[in-house]
C-alpha cells in the first residue's frame, strides 16, 4: 500500500494515481502512462485493493496515517461503526437508528482512517 502523506490515507495501485493527480494536490501531473505506472506498483507489490476489515482486525497502527486516540464505537445489532466524533455519531443515529435514544456513554478506543472517500472507512 501506498500512503499520502498530505491527505494521511493509504492509497492502492488503483486509486493512487488518481488521488495525487486531484486538484487539491500540488503534484504536476505524472507524464508516466497508466500502463507503465500499474507495472511499477506490480513489480513493487503494491496492493490493487484495500485490506478488508478481517485483514486490519488487532494490528498495530499503520506508519503515516492519523491516530484518533478518542474514535466512539457504534455497537447496536452487532454492527460496529467507529466515528471521531460525537457530532458524527449523532448523524449515524438519526439515521440509521432513527426513534432509538442514542447513548450518552460509548466505547472509546483508538481508530485510524483507511481512506477519504465518502463513507471515511476507520480501523
Amino acid at each position: 500500500m501506498l500512503c499520502c502523506t498530505q491527505c494521511r490515507v493509504l492509497l492502492t495501485a488503483q486509486t493512487s494515481l488518481i488521488h495525487v493527480c486531484a486538484a487539491a494536490h500540488t503534484v504536476p501531473y505524472a507524464r508516466l502512462s497508466e500502463d507503465k505506472y500499474h507495472n511499477v506498483c506490480n513489480e513493487l507489490g503494491i496492493r490493487t485493493n484495500y485490506p478488508t476489515s478481517q485483514e486490519l482486525d488487532g494490528i498495530e497502527a499503520l506508519s503515516g496515517l492519523d491516530i484518533y486516540t478518542m474514535a466512539l464505537i457504534c455497537e447496536v445489532d452487532r454492527y460496529l461503526m467507529i466515528f471521531v466524533s460525537r457530532g458524527a455519531m449523532q448523524k449515524h443515529y438519526d439515521v440509521m437508528h432513527k426513534g432509538m435514544s442514542i447513548l450518552t456513554i460509548w466505547h472509546i478506543m483508538s481508530a485510524q482512517r483507511l481512506d477519504n472517500g465518502s463513507y471515511k472507512t476507520y480501523f
